[in-house]
């Protein structure tokens, strides 16, 4: 050993190597297909988690006009019986003097026959949030959850309610829909929709969930049991409405030939309001 220092020796650095073309492109093209498996799946997720919220929210307004009815001799709201209990009656128009919600600051648009009617009732009740009158799905930015101090006009609600029909002089018990708009727990009877596209024709009617101009109905119903169902056409193929059974009804014409056998009336099929 002299005590000298080895002289310093370099090693051969090897160059890093990159990505070629062909694997980038290789790489792009994996993520590319990735991202088109993924976001149908994602989009499928979102609609599903949407219709779920829309079932909730019809089995709340079956649930509000239950806890309703047991204030009311087990009529939904919007009706009431006369003093001898021998007729369902409206319970009468509730915008303008003597509107009984005229505390909370609003002048609800519209009779208690309207879907729009009914619901305010529940809602200016405390039998439903307001929430729950907007559906999901609802496409018009104008139509809002109520706040107290405004109007609950039709612009509050995403909803159709059962069509109760006739007038106070024909509304006997047994006539057709308002004998089912009660607490009867029958799952043959529609008690609210998803509402029809305003413009759409009954023949042929579109709903928010579907696109404008398509002629295609697909929506939630809630029925009188509280079970709700989403349903791609707004033909069910049994309801039973007061002692009439039907086939093939559909949820917004009132005498589609289809729906009816002889000596059958108007009220004995169902048939949704329309806004």
């Amino acid at each position: 050993m002299n005590g000298t220092t080895p002289p310093l020796t370099s090693r051969p650095v090897k160059p890093m190597r990159g990505f070629t073309l062909i694997e980038l492109l290789v790489v792009i093209s994996i993520i590319a297909l990735l991202i088109g498996i993924l976001l149908p799946a994602l989009g499928a997720a979102r609609t599903v988690a949407r219709q779920m919220v829309n079932n909730t929210h019809l089995r709340g307004i079956h649930q509000g006009l239950f806890v309703h009815s047991q204030e009311n001799k087990g009529l939904y709201a919007g009706l009431g019986l006369d003093p001898d209990d021998s007729r369902i009656l409206f319970s009468g128009i509730f915008a303008g003097p003597g509107n009984p919600f005229e505390e909370l600051g609003s002048t609800a648009v519209g009779g208690s026959a309207s879907s729009n009617g009914r619901l305010g009732i529940l809602v200016l009740g405390n039998f439903l949030p307001a929430e729950y009158c907007i559906s999901p799905a609802e496409p018009n930015s104008n139509r809002v959850p109520w706040l107290p101090g405004e109007d609950f006009d039709t612009s509050r609600v995403s909803y159709n309610l059962l069509r109760l029909g006739g007038n106070n002089s024909s509304a006997n018990r047994t006539s057709g829909r308002r004998q089912e708009w009660q607490d009867t727990a029958d799952g043959q009877v529609w008690i609210a929709s998803d509402r029809q596209r305003v413009g759409s024709s009954s023949a042929n009617p579109e709903s928010i969930w579907t696109e404008a101009d398509s002629e295609e109905w697909e929506g939630g119903l809630t029925w009188n049991d509280g079970h709700t169902t989403f349903q791609d056409t707004d033909v069910s193929e049994v309801t039973r409405f007061g002692n009439q059974t039907n086939t093939n009804d559909r949820l917004f014409t009132d005498d589609d030939p289809t729906e009816f056998t002889t000596g059958q009336s108007e009220e004995s099929n169902g048939q949704m309001e329309a806004d």
